[in-house]
């Protein structure tokens, strides 16, 4: 699909709707001109940060956006929509 958008564990529809998983990105990444602290490589710094700061989405947790017939949700919250 266009967009960064999956189907998430080939789940496929839900009430009839398609399923689509938001596409989570880091909170926090290193600029391209600023360099990784003394120490750390680039790649080390990526993941620290994604562990201290963890990761976002466009939508907010517990949200679901309905549009032409599909249904678009964080992964965490795509979960709980398979297990209810």
């Amino acid at each position: 699909m266009k967009g960064g958008l999956m189907d998430p564990f080939g789940l496929g529809s839900f009430f009839g709707m398609r399923v689509v998983e938001a596409r989570e990105f880091p909170r926090y990444t290193l600029p391209d001109d600023v360099p990784p602290p003394p120490g750390m490589t680039r790649a080390e710094f990526a993941a620290w940060s994604r562990e201290v700061c963890g990761m976002t989405s466009l939508l907010p947790k517990g949200t679901v956006l309905m549009f032409n017939n599909h249904l678009m949700a964080r992964p965490s919250d795509v979960v709980k929509l398979i297990n209810c």
